[in-house]
């Protein structure tokens, strides 16, 4: 990478002409990160499968959450949170039966990014990347964030999902940040794309430039399932 990379312009659309979905504000390009491959062991988890294709989600309609369980390791003020954002500000969102909630106070071992399906009431765990300035010494845990540009940090705050592209990684979305915390996000390119750097079978998941970047072999079936108006929660 060069010198005068920026988060903006390492994953750029591949062809302006790849771009779905709604409209995206002012055309800012997606974020990416660098392929590093941390050498951890951490104990063995059950792969996660990968979504199978569904049909589009009924646009406004409101959905109930599953009842909170201890074994999704997820912290329950997270749950309540989203859960009631999701309950005041569903008008707020068209794709209201997807919701995400990534969990940074988890080690970046662990399965942090949940997906609800809230029509089928199931919940899936998967891998993913917190930004590398995050987490300067690299021991797998994300402790400062920023909402500044050329940060190389993470952003906290909830996001709504909005277009799909063709970029550097391949099949990426970008986000629209709804907090104070995270209101540069779309002008940062933080985006969820695919990323080599988190695999099932490396020991954690490579630091990003600030995107929550997936595992390629989920990433695009995760997206096409989110994208559009979702809601999402990054938090710690």
């Amino acid at each position: 990478m060069g010198e005068k990379c920026s988060e903006t312009d390492i994953n750029a659309p591949v062809d302006p002409e790849t771009e779905s979905g709604e409209t995206a504000g002012n055309g800012s390009t997606g974020g990416g990160g660098t392929a590093e491959i941390p050498g951890q062991n951490p104990s063995p988890e059950t792969p996660p499968v990968a979504p199978a294709p569904s049909p589009a989600p009924v646009q406004g309609k409101r959905y109930t959450f599953p009842a909170y369980q201890t074994s999704w390791e997820l912290p329950k003020r997270m749950y309540d949170k989203m859960e009631r954002y999701y309950q005041t500000n569903i008008r707020d969102f068209t794709n209201t039966r997807y919701v995400t909630i990534i969990d940074f106070s988890q080690h970046s071992s662990k399965k942090r990014f949940y997906l609800f399906d809230l029509e089928t009431q199931r919940v899936s765990r998967y891998l993913t990347t917190h930004g590398r300035n995050s987490d300067l010494n690299n021991d797998g845990f994300a402790d400062s964030f920023s909402n500044v540009e050329g940060s190389k940090q993470s952003s906290l705050g909830f996001y709504k999902t909005l277009a799909t592209y063709t970029g550097q990684w391949g099949h990426s979305m970008r986000l629209e940040g709804l907090s104070e915390t995270n209101s540069n996000a779309f002008q940062r390119a933080i985006v969820v794309h695919p990323a080599d750097y988190v695999q099932e079978e490396i020991p954690r998941a490579g630091r990003s430039w600030g995107c929550p970047a997936l595992d390629p072999d989920f990433s695009k079936a995760i997206i096409e399932r989110i994208k559009n108006g979702s809601v999402m929660l990054i938090d710690q």
